[in-house]
């Protein structure tokens, strides 16, 4: 049985087009009036669309900022996790006439505004800067290089004690369960859509840059099965998560699915590393390839990131595909592609190849 608890209405089930999949879907949890709602996608998969490039988003953004102002809602609970783990725990208990269950949990936080609720703000910088939901957003994109060094580590300090306040919250979910006996024969899996940019001159989460702050993220299995305490470093894709849930239900995995297990790897603590994708698209035609995005492909310490079409964002410089040594660059400061143009040729090639087996047209 599938179950779905969710307070983000621009990453929720029906908003996904994934809707139809789950038995129950508890969308839209949250405090924060927004032009796009899970429930309005249900019955109009594209008024969501509507709302983000017309006045409604911005008018919701003008009437949260005076909610706030009003007091509306605790300071730094605007998007409250805790909605979420509520109606989560009540769905997890719920009967399910002896059938197993799959619950998909999506929090919003630590997304921006980064200001945190009480222990935490001011946890990681006491300063009084950015402690309210205008203050603490910040310029997106190449217009973050305008923040200046002070601004940008003063956020980066924020957006650490937001997570720790989210990981504070979903550390009482888990216990709450695990207390009650609910997770004696279940494992958990904790993951993120992204990362976020405090560097290369560059704000926020969304492309077209796909340097390691923004696709390194977490993924953490723990429960049944699972050994404790064994920390993996060999890279994997978010494709692969499907993959091992369906191996975890002792169940084949689809030979036409991109992912693969990850049971094998966990289990031995590591293992040989494959090549990984990340992928950011700007836009995209209806019935061909995409028109303008970037991809990442990483080959051991090798990463390559190719650019094509022009971006749709804000400032976007001339980006041009490039070539990382992550091991002697981690900050991904040296363009190698030509010092070493047939690596990047043949990593190139290898992307393109990818691309046109997802969209042969």
């Amino acid at each position: 049985m599938l179950r779905a608890v969710s307070t983000n209405p621009y990453g929720g089930p029906h908003k996904n087009g994934f809707g139809p999949w789950f038995e129950t879907v508890a969308a839209d949890r949250l405090r924060w009036l927004t032009g796009c709602s899970d429930w309005l996608s249900r019955y109009l998969p594209r008024a969501c669309a509507a709302t983000e490039i017309g006045v409604i988003d911005p008018l919701a953004a003008r009437i949260n900022l005076l909610l706030d102002w009003l007091g509306a809602w605790e300071p730094g609970r605007h998007l409250d996790p805790r909605l979420a783990f509520t109606a989560a725990a009540q769905l997890w208990v719920k009967p399910t006439g002896g059938r197993p269950k799959f619950l998909w949990v999506h929090v919003v936080p630590p997304h921006d505004p980064y200001v945190a609720p009480a222990p935490f703000l001011g946890r990681f910088d006491g300063s009084p800067g950015a402690r309210t939901i205008p203050d603490s957003r910040p310029l997106f994109h190449f217009s973050f290089s305008a923040e200046g060094p002070a601004r940008q580590q003063l956020l980066e300090a924020r957006y650490d004690e937001s997570i720790a306040a989210t990981d504070a919250d979903l550390a009482a979910f888990v216990e709450t369960l695990e207390r009650d006996g609910q997770l004696s024969n279940a494992v958990v899996i904790l993951s993120s859509d992204h990362g976020e940019s405090f560097s290369h001159d560059y704000g926020g989460h969304g492309g077209p840059m796909l340097h390691e702050p923004l696709i390194r993220i977490p993924l953490i299995f723990a429960g049944l099965g699972i050994p404790v305490g064994n920390r993996i470093s060999t890279p994997v894709e978010q494709a692969d998560v499907p993959a091992t849930i369906i191996a975890l239900a002792g169940l084949n995995v689809p030979s036409e699915w991109d992912g693969r297990s990850l049971l094998t790897l966990i289990r031995a603590g590591g293992g040989a590393w494959k090549p990984t994708l990340s992928m950011n698209l700007e836009s995209s035609s209806r019935f061909g390839t995409p028109i303008a995005g970037s991809v990442a492909r990483t080959e051991g310490r090798w990463k390559l990131v190719h650019y094509w079409g022009l971006p749709n964002k804000p400032g976007v410089r001339d980006l041009r595909t490039s070539l990382f040594d992550l091991e002697t660059d981690p900050g991904e400061r040296a363009d190698l592609s030509a010092a070493n143009p047939a690596r990047a040729a043949g990593m190139r090639a290898r992307i393109e190849q990818a691309l046109a087996a997802a969209w042969p047209n």
